[in-house]
């Protein structure tokens, strides 16, 4: 059985099957989500950083909501 997804960039379990659209690197298959639930200056800005690359420098894909 695979494990359910966790939103790497906001440390967040995604639950078994996710409700909110998800991106995915192409590189490290890193899934975080679209759209951020969270409000703080601070983590808007970390947020901000990792737009357009993942964590490990890969690009992100938009995820359909069957994706595993």
């Amino acid at each position: 059985p695979c494990d359910p997804p966790i939103d790497h960039l906001r440390r967040l379990h995604l639950g078994a099957c996710p409700t909110e659209e998800c991106k995915a690197c192409t590189r490290c298959g890193c899934v975080t989500m679209l759209k951020s639930p969270n409000r703080t200056t601070a983590v808007k800005q970390w947020e901000q950083r990792w737009i357009k690359n993942c964590l490990c420098g890969g690009l992100w894909w938009r995820v359909p909501l069957s994706y595993p």
